[in-house]
């Protein structure tokens, strides 16, 4: 349990009785709990950590290949510190999807999040649902090239890192 301010105040393993956890859950919404001493890094802190965590997590590691793919395609035809540099600046723009992507959700469930609440249980099968259509449809062979952003000069590679940093923290996210 995480408290308002971004402190772990309730961490167990195991299973669980639902009064320590709905005891805990109160104490945090009081302002009244201890954080537990081993995670003492704030809401900022918190968030960092996540964000690590979302290029490691089951949802999101089937992408890491393809993003490591990514980074070095785009560096290879380059020679010594021009390849470094691409490569740090392709991680930087996929840094900014997840970032973008992290900062949208978290505005949408600081915003809608009492309203969006009772939806919840739906949101499974119709995410299930919509999968299921995406799996068919790249089972069929579909053409994914009108999801590419384009500029008058062709692919733009920015963007392309961007987009994949979007994908990548969409697909990290469930699990952070």
């Amino acid at each position: 349990v995480v408290d308002p301010d971004g402190q772990l105040i309730y961490a167990r393993e195991g299973l669980q009785g639902a009064d320590g956890v709905a005891d805990a859950v109160r104490a945090a919404e009081l302002g009244a709990a201890a954080p537990v001493p081993a995670l003492r890094v704030g809401l900022l802190g918190l968030a960092f950590i996540a964000g690590l965590a979302c290029a490691f997590t089951p949802c999101g590691i089937g992408l890491l290949p393809a993003y490591v793919g990514l980074l070095l395609e785009r560096s290879s035809t380059a020679a010594g510190p021009v390849r470094v540099a691409r490569a740090l600046g392709g991680g930087v723009q996929a840094a900014l999807g997840i970032v973008a992507v992290y900062a949208a959700l978290a505005i949408l469930f600081w915003a809608f999040g009492a309203a969006l609440r009772p939806l919840l249980p739906w949101l499974a099968p119709v995410l299930g649902i919509g999968l299921a259509v995406l799996g068919v449809l790249a089972l069929r062979g579909t053409s994914w090239g009108f999801l590419r952003p384009r500029t008058s000069a062709g692919f733009d590679a920015r963007a392309g890192f961007t987009a994949f940093g979007a994908a990548y923290g969409l697909a990290g996210f469930a699990c952070t």
